[in-house]
């Protein structure tokens, strides 16, 4: 797989968690917060398989 397909797959990714966000009709605030900090690990970690990917 090149990497053009791995960045495209990882943008799709965020695309689609972003759009679950905006989706949801009501959401409690704890629930908000473990989202976001699990949405930020994932970027972080895919952010790291790209970069050993590119080496």
């Amino acid at each position: 797989m090149s990497f053009k397909h791995v960045r495209s797959f990882v943008i799709g990714g965020l695309m689609g968690v972003v759009a679950g966000m905006l989706l949801v009709p009501r959401i409690d605030p704890d629930t908000r917060k473990r989202f976001l900090n699990k949405g930020e690990e994932v970027i972080e970690k895919a952010s790291e398989i790209v970069t050993e990917t590119k080496i």
